[in-house]
């Protein structure tokens, strides 16, 4: 399972995605972001307040669209990819890749 918090806010959970899956949508939406003339500053600028935008949505408690977790996911990856922020499993901001659950 991957948990992904921004600012220390849970925002959502993914069923284990393999890493060549996830570090794509990060370089997808960085791609198509430069096809369109957008520089990576204002990519990066635009990431981090689609995340804001979440963790304010989850702290107000109101609603949010899978669509809008799933660009989420990406606007992290891509954030990733840019090495804004560090892959490793980091409970405040990013990823966090929760050990198997052992059954018993």
């Amino acid at each position: 399972m991957i948990l992904t918090f921004w600012d220390g806010v849970y925002i959502s959970k993914w069923r284990r995605i393999p890493r060549r899956e996830l570090i794509e949508l990060g370089g997808n939406l960085i791609l198509t972001g430069l096809k369109e003339g957008v520089s990576l500053d204002k990519q990066i600028v635009f990431y981090k307040y689609f995340l804001d935008t979440l963790k304010d949505r989850k702290i107000k408690k109101k609603r949010i669209y899978r669509s809008d977790h799933q660009y989420g996911l990406s606007c992290m990856m891509a954030l990733i990819k840019l090495k804004v922020i560090e892959e490793e499993d980091d409970p405040n901001n990013g990823l966090y890749r929760h050990p198997k659950q052992i059954r018993t």
